[in-house]
């Protein structure tokens, strides 16, 4: 599902088109303990999930199984009170989020019953990469209704599991200066996989002038054919004076092979040796 969902969007592929592979997706898998929960008159249904070492997606259906409280929702997709990540490490998780979208709207060419909505869930973060347990907690069906709130239809608790098969990263430490409005920020780590894109820097100078910025505006790849291709994506970006973390998401899977060097702020970072 995951691969197809990539495939439809045009744009991407036509921009990633020397270096777009959705194809790996299908060797991308992570297992799915609870394919089926049904309670308190909801029923989830897990319907694919992939995990290329740092990000992990997965699709549930929801189905509202009744009537009065389909009706309450009146229209509009369900949200949860509270969600969270369960590793078994105990670890937070620390970028996740999910979309929710009426069935028909996301998927038109397929058939849906009334009141069922897909759930994409995107879970982003470099301590994944050891595999394992990993459940989706969701608390408390709720309706919110601008200016007064949120207001809950459904109080309960709901918990569905998958397995993350460990995969291998690519993963640097260019200790490379990468100078910045005049600041040399040191790149520590570089941490890349088909789906995302992983950065972390310091500065040496801890008392200097402040000098936040983002990494993810000058970001290329350079392609073995010597194509260069502008990293796009959604970013997330963590950063004080002294030190900057941010991590990219792809809006299609990358075929790493293909790719030559990594441009940082005017440097080049080799990704083979």
């Amino acid at each position: 599902r995951f691969r197809a969902m990539f495939e439809e969007n045009s744009w991407a592929a036509d921009y990633y088109k020397n270096a777009a592979d959705t194809e790996q997706l299908l060797g991308l898998g992570a297992g799915m303990g609870t394919t089926l929960l049904e309670s308190g008159g909801l029923r989830f249904e897990m319907l694919d999930a992939v995990f290329d070492g740092q990000k992990a997606m997965v699709e549930l259906r929801l189905t509202v199984l009744d009537p009065d409280l389909l009706e309450r929702l009146q229209e509009q997709n369900p949200s949860f009170g509270e969600t969270e990540i369960l590793l078994e490490n105990s670890r937070d998780v620390g970028a996740w989020g999910y979309s929710s979208a009426p069935w028909t709207e996301a998927y038109p060419e397929e058939e849906a019953q009334a009141g069922q909505y897909s759930l994409v869930f995107s879970i982003n973060d470099e301590i994944l990469n050891a595999g394992g347990s990993c459940g989706i907690r969701l608390q408390d069906l709720v309706l919110y209704e601008y200016g007064s709130g949120a207001e809950t239809l459904l109080p309960g608790e709901w918990i569905l599991f998958l397995t993350l098969r460990p995969t291998e990263v690519l993963r640097l430490e260019p200790d490379a200066v990468c100078r910045v409005n005049g600041v040399d920020w040191i790149l520590d780590g570089v941490t890349l996989s088909p789906l995302a894109l992983g950065l972390t820097f310091h500065r040496e100078d801890r008392d200097g002038r402040y000098s936040r910025w983002s990494p993810c505006r000058d970001l290329s790849l350079r392609l073995k054919n010597g194509e260069i291709l502008d990293i796009k994506g959604s970013a997330f970006v963590g950063s004080s004076n002294t030190d900057v973390e941010a991590r990219i998401e792809f809006p299609v899977p990358l075929d790493l092979d293909q790719a030559e060097s990594l441009r940082v702020c005017g440097v080049d970072i080799p990704l083979h040796e």
